[in-house]
């Protein structure tokens, strides 16, 4: 079975425009907010997703020779483990990296084999996401699995492959493949059976406890993805094309992500269902929506600029706690980037998908004094002045 995405990729305009920018531009570091950051990676590794589902040529660049390699092992050293008060591995668990991403999985020694316990952006190295593992449940409860395995292929992908266990009537299978550059992880589960008789599946999906992070469901009445954002990073889980979607049901101390339910597979036809697992690289919702647009529809992206100022025209350094606000009919989630955590500069800068938009900011005590309507295209850096007040407080009656 073929994965199938949104739409083709805009081709080589795009690609190269992305390319130059990471090539000819040093990337914008406000404040500890990177944009851009390895944004022609991250788009040729999209462009390898679709090739290598279509079989066919692919307009995109090649990747860069600098693009270091997904690798794929036990981890042998605590230095390499995960940090943050939901990090749950040690030593001996299986760690699958770009250099971008890192996903920690439950190994051989481990209580919970083949559960993704810890999932960072690599250059913080912060886990806020407790557990994610794939539920295929044959009657009322998710099948326990096996420990995974792993490996690396020549194109420079890596994958780690975790098995339900114990299983001699049927086969079921997860694999996690990690392209270089990406910060999105393929996950397919492939189900088959050997058996004359049909096999029966109640429901097949993910079994995620968002730890540190909330959750955050889309008010739509299809679910393209559900996103966790926590302070230092965010993730998704989303369909891997738009005629798919995902639902949600509540468990004891986690969330199901459900892609399938009432599943019967039969000889000779396995049932496979694809999603993908993004780590956004801030704990708000803007990185979560620029990864989807660069994932679902092969939209590069373009970035905001923010400057503060007062009434008076006066620079002001981002506001504590603050969010700056991207208001737009598209997003299925409100879309924000937080401000003032440790912040230094004058400015907050971010990625945001290509789109018009108005932009407010909301915070303790400040507002915009109105919205500024922008437009972001891919590739570029768009400034935008915010014009910040003080709330007024009605006096008591």
């Amino acid at each position: 079975m073929q994965i199938h995405f949104a739409r083709a990729l805009r081709g080589l305009a795009l690609a190269s425009s992305l390319s130059a920018l990471g090539a000819c531009a040093e990337p914008l570091q406000n404040g500890g907010v990177l944009v851009f950051s390895g944004a022609s990676a991250r788009f040729d590794a999209m462009c390898r997703f679709r090739r290598g589902a279509d079989g066919g040529t692919s307009s995109c660049v090649p990747a860069s020779p600098d693009v270091p390699r997904a690798t794929v092992g036990r981890i042998s050293e605590a230095t390499k483990l995960p940090k943050g008060p939901n990090a749950e591995s040690v030593v001996g668990d299986v760690l699958l990296t770009n250099g971008e991403v890192s996903l920690f999985f439950g190994g051989q020694t481990s209580s919970t084999p083949g559960v993704l316990l810890d999932v960072i952006d690599a250059h913080v190295g912060q886990d806020e996401l407790d557990s994610m593992a794939t539920c295929v449940a044959a009657e009322a409860g998710c099948l326990p699995l096996a420990a995974p395995q792993f490996g690396q292929e020549r194109d420079g992908s890596a994958w780690v492959e975790v098995q339900i266990a114990g299983q001699n009537s049927f086969d079921a299978r997860t694999r996690y493949t990690l392209l270089p550059g990406a910060r999105a992880v393929l996950v397919s589960t492939i189900v088959s059976t050997q058996s004359n008789d049909a096999l029966s599946l109640s429901r097949v999906g993910d079994i995620v406890a968002w730890g540190s992070s909330q959750p955050v469901v889309p008010s739509s009445e299809t679910l393209p993805f559900v996103a966790g954002v926590g302070t230092e990073v965010a993730y998704a889980i989303v369909a891997a094309d738009e005629r798919s979607s995902v639902a949600v049901d509540a468990t004891e101390n986690a969330m199901l992500v459900r892609h399938a339910r009432d599943v019967s597979v039969r000889v000779g036809q396995p049932w496979r269902r694809d999603r993908v697992l993004v780590v956004a690289p801030r704990g708000d919702t803007l990185g979560v929506l620029t990864e989807i647009a660069l994932l679902r529809d092969g939209q590069g992206p373009g970035a905001i600029e923010v400057k503060f100022v007062g009434a008076d025209g006066a620079a002001l350094p981002p506001p504590a706690g603050g969010r700056v606000r991207l208001l737009s009919p598209s997003f299925s989630i409100p879309g924000y980037l937080t401000t003032g955590q440790g912040l230094e500069g004058p400015t907050v800068a971010a990625e945001a998908p290509a789109g018009k938009y108005a932009i407010d900011f909301e915070g303790k005590g400040h507002h915009a004094s109105a919205k500024v309507p922008v437009e972001v295209r891919p590739g570029e850096v768009t400034p935008v002045v915010l014009t910040i007040v003080a709330n007024v407080v009605e006096p008591a009656p």
